[in-house]
């Protein structure tokens, strides 16, 4: 629907460059923000992040993911579509799945440790400020989700005359998108009192995100296996 709604804009012919070119990122603005609010991969690693530990932490990786978004973005923009091969594709997808199954392995790794020393904060304090921001790009270059959009559905809106400015303004569009929203993931998410009442039900929340990253990975591998 949105997309469809979108591309109303494009059919239109405008008078002036100036309004073509708003027209085309008008249309990138509609058609990524349903991918940077939807739950996946980069939603789970904010919002553990910043339920987890410090206010901090979760705003870089937060910042993590909108760096991650944005070499995707640059990438597709300068011709990702073109040199993309189904090989590249189950390439990128295999590191997904073994990230994301790594990734479930490493949360349910760190509630067994958790519990076993009992402390709520064993976890949040071994993660460092760099640790906390390479997180958020890894998860977003290796997500399924942003493979799939990046490679196709946003590579597809740059022709092939298509001029490096409005090429450009299509990537800080998706900056100007992804930098507040996953910001405003982390800092609500990292409030006091939400984090109080998180811990009370941690165990069972951290078993819901292990076992969706683990089930997206596993669901990843299994496609390139068949």
């Amino acid at each position: 629907m949105i997309d469809a709604f979108a591309k109303l804009f494009i059919r239109i012919k405008p008078k002036t460059e100036g309004k073509k070119m708003g027209g085309i990122i008008l249309h990138v603005g509609l058609i990524y923000l349903p991918l940077a609010i939807s739950p996946g991969p980069n939603f789970l690693a904010v919002s553990r992040m910043a339920l987890t530990g410090y206010r901090l932490q979760a705003m870089l990786t937060a910042l993590g993911i909108s760096t991650g978004s944005i070499i995707w973005a640059t990438l597709a923009a300068n011709g990702l579509g073109l040199i993309v091969t189904p090989q590249t594709i189950g390439v990128i997808s295999l590191l997904g799945g073994l990230y994301l199954c790594w990734t479930g392995g490493k949360i349910l790794w760190q509630l067994r440790r958790q519990n076993r020393l009992q402390s709520t904060n064993e976890v949040v304090q071994g993660v460092r400020p760099r640790v906390a921001y390479l997180t958020g790009v890894v998860t977003c270059l290796t997500n399924p989700q942003a493979l799939v959009f990046f490679t196709s559905v946003f590579a597809g809106v740059f022709a092939t005359d298509m001029s490096a400015n409005v090429r450009w303004w299509c990537v800080l569009t998706v900056a100007l998108i992804s930098l507040p929203i996953y910001q405003c993931q982390a800092t609500v998410l990292s409030h006091p009192q939400l984090q109080v009442r998180y811990l009370k039900v941690k165990t069972g929340v951290d078993l819901v995100c292990a076992g969706l990253f683990l089930w997206a990975g596993l669901r990843l591998l299994a496609k390139i296996v068949s």
